[in-house]
């Protein structure tokens, strides 16, 4: 027993020395990977319905709402700013008694405008924003008078200034899609006139939903 006890100090002490001097490797743990960003670019898929302010063409008209659809582009330069790119197409109709026949009016504008919003994180879900938006359009509007004993049809188009600016709240279903709802104010310039009507300046009280999607 006496002799195993010295052969292992023995051992010990020669393992100490043969590891004197040698330099001590210290293992760490890899650092973790950066979380990934997310994209600066998204695009949102709306649609909208619009109440007309104004009447149609001076002296005897109606109001034509409208409905229809757009697509923005957004680049967001950071959580509260963004600037964006906003194209869409709106369709209206009204058909309407006028002396002793009937008068139908197509409305068709098509739009393209830039434009900045501000967003407020509410809480982890909502937000709140506030933006606007300035470009072109082009309206055109197809009109029909018929009676018992006449027949006229008439069309014109023209480009005008655009202009919105909107208000909404929106609500994240995930890391890359949000919901969304908008009161928006829209209007142009454009007015093509008709053969039996000078159209007026149209404005817009608008409510405009949809989703967006981040790249």
């Amino acid at each position: 027993m006496k002799k195993a006890l010295i052969a292992g100090l023995a051992l010990a002490s020669l393992t100490s020395i043969a590891t004197a001097g040698q330099p001590t490797t210290v293992y760490t743990a890899p650092a973790p990977a950066p979380c990934a960003q997310p994209s600066p670019y998204s695009v949102e898929v709306g649609g909208k319905y619009g109440f007309a302010t104004n009447h149609l063409f001076r002296g005897h008209s109606k109001r034509v709402d409208t409905y229809g659809g757009d697509l923005t582009f957004v680049y967001h330069m950071n959580e509260n700013h963004s600037i964006n790119l906003r194209g869409g197409y709106t369709f209206g109709h009204n058909s309407h008694g006028i002396f002793d026949g009937k008068r139908s009016t197509n409305l068709h504008t098509f739009y393209l405008m830039p434009g900045y919003r501000y967003t407020h994180a509410i809480n982890e879900k909502w937000s709140a924003y506030i933006g606007g938006n300035a470009g072109a359009a082009n309206l055109s509007v197809k009109d029909k008078l018929s009676g018992d004993d006449f027949w006229s049809r008439s069309h014109n188009s023209e480009y005008g200034f655009a202009y919105s600016g909107e208000v909404g709240l929106r609500y994240r279903l995930c890391e890359a899609s949000e919901l969304f709802l908008a009161y928006e104010f829209f209007g142009s310039t454009a007015k093509p006139n008709v053969r039996f009507g000078n159209m007026r300046s149209q404005t817009y009280n608008v409510v405009r939903t949809g989703v967006s999607f981040r790249f």
